[in-house]
């Protein structure tokens, strides 16, 4: 985050690639709709739906993800090659993205939606006000979650962005437990610092 120099910024984990022509259209998006850049200036940030596969992948070929829209919503209600990524899992993770209303396409660029504990999408931000990642989390578990929540207790808001996704790559983890440290340290220090920061 400290060595990013573009004015906005996509939080996306290695094994995570977006769309094709994803960058070319997000920056002609906020070149030509004032209302969407309006929002992420003022602490909005815009959601990119998630999505993986369905099969075992030996391999991490970004190669293998679907390039539109149109190809990731026919992998997802067709050939059912492709899902919205840990529903099954973990709903509270991404459960809030609303994935039907997304398939439906019929919103306008950006749909909002309401932040639940446990929401941890990938998101495009404007980088000028955002948190630090809690730098105490390692391994598995709560970093992501918990740079989204502090966003929530700044008061941030939450839109979807109706014509972008990101997939994720090779095989999906079957891991949903962080370890015992981790969760020690979400509810005694992190959430610490919340309230102290952000009383509710």
């Amino acid at each position: 985050m400290n060595n990013i120099e573009t004015e906005y910024v996509i939080n996306i984990d290695v094994d995570f690639c977006l769309n094709e022509n994803a960058h070319d259209g997000l920056v002609n998006l906020l070149q030509s709709d004032k209302s969407v850049r309006k929002r992420l200036d003022n602490r909005t940030m815009l959601v990119l739906p998630a999505f993986e596969n369905t099969f075992h992948l030996e391999e991490e070929d970004a190669s293998l993800a679907p390039k539109d829209k149109a190809e990731v919503t026919g992998q997802v209600k067709v050939s059912k090659t492709a899902e919205a990524f840990h529903l099954s899992k973990y709903f509270a993770g991404h459960g809030s993205t609303n994935f039907e209303r997304w398939y439906a396409n019929e919103t306008d660029h950006i749909y909002d939606v309401e932040y639940k504990w446990g929401f941890e999408p990938y998101v495009l931000a404007k980088k000028a006000g955002l948190s630090q990642f809690w730098t105490k989390f390692r391994g598995f578990g709560y970093n992501k979650r918990t740079w989204l929540e502090e966003a929530h207790r700044m008061g941030y808001k939450f839109s979807v962005l109706r014509d972008y996704f990101v997939f994720h790559v090779g095989q999906s983890s079957t891991q949903v437990q962080a370890q015992r440290w981790v969760k020690k340290e979400y509810e005694g220090r992190f959430s610490a610092y919340l309230d102290k920061h952000y009383p509710q």
